[in-house]
């Protein structure tokens, strides 16, 4: 497993060639719209298109359930989503993700909550769901391939958390990754 360096947030195959270090920038809201499908696909592309052409990776965030292969289809490199209550929708999907993956796409697995479960999660029990999960998906996603292509990341913002509870949700991280680290 290669996760992402927590503490720096680099990952050498995703910077772009002007920056020393990985950059984060959101675009849109979380509102929900009445959308044709076809229309929605259209301007995603368009949106990826130009995140591209500025030379950056562009990267798409999803709460909850999502139109995987709409989101797959726009052509975005890194895939957010919230894995610790959503990672049974990713198996819906297997050669999608599989393709995805292929392609040279990541996944940005969300496994620390931001909800108010980060209270009593600690990250044994964040370790032992990441475990779980990667067993599920190993049954339809090839586990080297889903493992090599993983960012971890919080589930979603954590800016409604109190200060304590978003600096544990990003403690919990670095612990989570020093904890995968040392199996790889």
């Amino acid at each position: 497993m290669v996760p992402c360096d927590i503490e720096s947030g680099q990952r050498p195959d995703l910077l772009t060639k002007s920056r020393s270090r990985a950059i984060l920038s959101a675009l849109g809201t979380s509102g929900y719209l009445g959308v044709d499908p076809s229309e929605a696909l259209r301007l995603l592309q368009e949106t990826v298109a130009a995140v591209e052409s500025a030379g950056a990776v562009p990267a798409i965030h999803c709460c909850g359930k999502a139109d995987w292969p709409l989101v797959i289809q726009s052509n975005v490199k890194i895939i957010n989503f919230d894995a610790y209550e959503y990672s049974k929708t990713i198996s819906l999907y297997p050669q999608e993700f599989t393709d995805f993956l292929q392609a040279g796409g990541y996944l940005a697995w969300g496994i620390i909550p931001t909800t108010g479960a980060i209270v009593t999660e600690h990250v044994t029990s964040i370790r032992n769901r990441f475990d779980k999960q990667m067993e599920t998906l190993a049954h339809s996603i090839p586990s080297a391939l889903l493992h090599s292509q993983i960012l971890l990341t919080p589930a979603c913002g954590a800016g409604s958390r109190t200060t304590d509870e978003s600096v544990k949700v990003f403690e919990m991280l670095k612990e989570l990754k020093t904890s995968l680290s040392t199996v790889s």
